[in-house]
Formats: structure tokens, C-alpha cells, sequence
């Protein structure tokens, strides 16, 4: 295991850090992800999950984004929106919270699978959220029209071309690396690894870099 986060360190080095390494290779899937964003500010929570196309429940069940506004739906105690899974009878079957939440479902093997799977798996953080669970919240710079991208600019200064969403395929890996703005944690740079194991997908955090620090000093 030692020997695999080793691998996966090394590669993620490699992975987009160079000034010459191209950006092009994201253009679809941050149109995607910008479009996902757009869908979840306006609540349209099914259009979200409709937008994410490499992604299928297996064996007929259903998939539905739960606004933590209406958690009394559910058996879930919460200030965050759970991304649940239903069978067809309406029983709760598991959350993006929970280790079992992928098993449920059939990711294409591919780079717009792996990041869609990416995707779905940090969606929570832009989700309605309630009270100490805002502390979560993060804008993603997908685009240089990003909301967020504008909140560090006067004290930070870094090309596009550094901070856009990058993503490297290693056989049947894929390293993704996107950027975020957190009013809690300023400017941070994130690194996951996706992989495909007997046909299910596993979203695994790597490292963050810590770019910009900043802190509003909101509490809730």
C-alpha cells in the first residue's frame, strides 16, 4: 500500500506542475463541471445528477440528491444534502457518505467517467448546507469566470494556465488535480486518485496544497 501512494505521489508530481504541460485536455470536462455547478446553485438537483452521463445505478435503483432542508424524508441527521441511493420500494439504501455508496453504482472506465466520478464525490461541498457544515462549502475554479476566482487576485497572482483543472491517466488509474477557494482555507489545490477495480470505481484523496491561506473569521 506504501508502495502504491509512493506511485501515485510521483505521478501526481508529474501531472500538470510543468509550465508546458496543456490544459486543452480539460475542456470538456470542466464545461461539464461548470454546468454541474450552475444546476446545483439553481436547485435543480435531478438535471445535476441527469448531467452526470457515465455514471448508472445498477439493478434498477435510483439516485436523488436530499436537500438538508428536507432531511425529515430520511433517516439522516445532518446539516449537509446527502446524495442517496433508493431501491424501487423507496428504502434508503446508502449515501456518499458511506464506504458501500460506489458499489451501487456502474462508472464508465474512462477519463469522463473517472472525472464525473470526481465530480459526484465533492458535489456535497456545494450543496445546500446548514451551520457548522458552511465550514465545507468550496467554490472550484473550473473557468477563469469561476465565482471564486476572483477572491484571491489581489493578493495572489497565478496564470490560468497553474490553477485550471488537470487530469493524467497511468493504465487504469486516473490522477485528477482541481483548485478550489474556501473562505476557511483560502486558495487550495486538491489531488485524487481514481481507479477502477472489478468494475467499481474507488475516488481516493491523495494530498491538498495549500496555495493561498486565508480565513474570513465568520463562526457559526
Amino acid at each position: 500500500m506504501k508502495r502504491y501512494f509512493f506511485y501515485l505521489l510521483l505521478c501526481l508530481g508529474m501531472m500538470g506542475c510543468s509550465s508546458d504541460t496543456p490544459t486543452k485536455i480539460c475542456k470538456e470536462e470542466a464545461k461539464l463541471a461548470i454546468q454541474l455547478a450552475q444546476l446545483v446553485e439553481d436547485e435543480s438537483f435531478e438535471d445535476a445528477l441527469s448531467l452526470l452521463d457515465r455514471i448508472i445505478v445498477k439493478d434498477d435503483n435510483l439516485i436523488k440528491i436530499v436537500p438538508y432542508y428536507d432531511k425529515n424524508t430520511i433517516d439522516y441527521h445532518g446539516d449537509t444534502s446527502p446524495i442517496v441511493i433508493y431501491n424501487q420500494q423507496g428504502e434508503w439504501l446508502s449515501t456518499n457518505f458511506q464506504e458501500d455508496f460506489w458499489t451501487y453504482l456502474q462508472v464508465e472506465e474512462s477519463q469522463m467517467g473517472a472525472w464525473q466520478a470526481y465530480l459526484l464525490s465533492q458535489m456535497w461541498h456545494y450543496l445546500p448546507l446548514q451551520w457548522h457544515a458552511n465550514y465545507s462549502y468550496r467554490d472550484y475554479l473550473y473557468s477563469q469566470s469561476s465565482k471564486g476566482y476572483g477572491n484571491f487576485r489581489k493578493n495572489f497572482v497565478a496564470s490560468w494556465h497553474t490553477l485550471a483543472p488537470k487530469i493524467t491517466q497511468e493504465g487504469d488509474k486516473y490522477l485528477i488535480s482541481a483548485c478550489y477557494w474556501s473562505e476557511f482555507e483560502g486558495l487550495v489545490r486538491e489531488y485524487y486518485a481514481v481507479t477502477f477495480e472489478n468494475g467499481i470505481v474507488q475516488v481516493q484523496e491523495i494530498k491538498q496544497d495549500v496555495l493561498y491561506k486565508y480565513n474570513c473569521g465568520i463562526m457559526f
